[in-house]
């Protein structure tokens, strides 16, 4: 606000501190007396509330107004002048801060905003007869436009437009009617999960995933209409064949998860470090539609899995495309390429360190120097610092050096296991 004032001023060319007395201006402290004889004939200016006033007891006295900026040099001359006239009571001294050069970008602060919303609790009267008939008239579906036991509400309502209500109130009492969870036969959830695939597949190709999460999601409410489906042979057929292949290729049971990627497969259990839960619903209607792969059931599973361990793997493999595309390689051989072990596999072994050849340094359980030991083996449950050997009477933890003392290199394994030896680590 004070520096859109002191722009009204307007403040004098080349100067970063001015004072203002009575509508004339000065930027040197030594003119302030010669601009206070001559105030009196010209009019006061206006103290605003947020104005800071220097206290005086006179309010009669000219009004001298110090446009600067805290801090300056200039700012220091000119308030030692006004600070002194205005003790003695000679003028009114009023700060007002002024940047000569203020910065063009503006400042963001930090705030709140609050909403007032009114609501009109005023009861009013209206007609049921009305409110009934506008509840009860059929709203457009823009969902999926699925049969309701049978029937096609939709075309009903396009060839009789009159009957539009009652429509309308016998969808519903179907719609409420096929809700009732009623028990099942034993023969009728035998081919349950392929009449449910039967039912996606039947369904326009940009409907499909529609149909299949509002059959996921209310399976148990959809199960009695979907054993009127008629089951497509073929396809139960294909599907059968597929299970036994990855039953006795990859050995999937049925009811079990599995994940590949370019043959690689995900192990499922080890990568979990950044564990996340992913609902995966099954279904023989999977196994149809979404590039045929092997699901037996319609059912929930939860598995764990790891976006990160994914987004590596599929890095790699899309780099080895890449090279291999580089190459010229099309793509029917790239699946040949793909199947190569190139990675060579971990060799782990043993050594049986029980051979006569080996001498021992020491014996936890029989050197004397180790006898205040405790020897009981539920020491190993007593709490210790990470990464403490606890000291028990048992050969628990074992150091052998496979060197050969005329090498230089020996002599450095040899100090370390004396180090172990004379701080009484236990470790035979």
């Amino acid at each position: 606000m004070f520096q859109q004032i002191s722009v009204d001023e307007p403040p004098p060319e080349g100067c970063s501190a001015f004072v203002a007395v009575h509508g004339m201006h000065t930027c040197k402290p030594s003119q302030i007396k010669k601009l206070l004889k001559e105030a009196p004939e010209r009019p006061r200016p206006y103290i605003y509330k947020t104005d800071h006033t220097f206290p005086t007891l006179t309010k009669t006295a000219p009004v001298a107004i110090l446009y600067a900026e805290v801090g300056t040099k200039d700012f220091a001359k000119f308030h030692k002048t006004l600070t002194e006239k205005a003790e003695t009571g000679e003028i009114i001294y009023v700060l007002r801060h002024y940047i000569q050069h203020p910065d063009e970008r503006k400042m963001l602060l930090s705030g709140y905003g609050v909403e007032l919303a009114i609501k009109s609790t005023e009861y009013k009267a209206m007609d049921d007869t009305q409110v009934d008939a506008n509840n009860s008239s059929p709203k457009p579906d823009n969902g999926i436009a699925e049969e309701v036991q049978g029937f096609y509400f939709d075309k009903l309502m396009q060839m009789y437009p009159d009957l539009k209500e009652n429509l309308g109130e016998f969808r519903k009492h179907l719609i409420e009617s096929t809700n009732e969870m009623v028990p099942l036969k034993v023969w009728e959830l035998q081919d349950l999960s392929f009449q449910a695939a039967s039912k996606i597949i039947s369904t326009p190709v940009y409907e499909a995933l529609k149909v299949l999460r509002d059959m996921s999601q209310n399976f148990p409410i959809k199960a009695r209409s979907l054993t009127r489906v008629a089951l497509n042979q073929e396809m139960k057929k294909e599907i059968e064949v597929n299970q036994k292949h990855l039953s006795e290729t990859f050995g999937i049971h049925p009811g079990d998860a599995s994940l590949y990627i370019n043959g690689l497969h995900i192990d499922l259990d080890v990568h979990n470090s950044f564990r996340r839960n992913l609902l995966i619903w099954t279904g023989n209607i999977m196994s149809w539609y979404f590039f045929k792969c092997y699901i037996i059931s319609i059912t929930f599973i939860k598995i764990h899995t790891t976006h990160f361990c994914f987004l590596e793997t599929i890095k790699t493999e899309g780099k080895t495309l890449n090279g291999l595309s580089a190459l010229g390689i099309n793509n029917q051989d790239l699946s040949k390429y793909l199947r190569i072990q190139v990675h060579s596999s971990d060799e782990n072994y043993a050594l049986d360190i029980r051979h006569s050849s080996i001498t021992w340094i020491n014996d936890i359980e029989t050197d004397h120097m180790y006898s205040r030991w405790p020897s009981s083996v539920q020491e190993l449950l007593r709490p210790a610092f990470p990464g403490v050997i606890r000291p028990i009477r048992r050969n628990f933890f074992n150091l052998v050096l496979f060197v050969d003392p005329v090498q230089e290199n020996a002599a450095d394994y040899v100090k370390l296991a004396e180090l172990f030896y004379r701080h009484n680590v236990p470790l035979r």
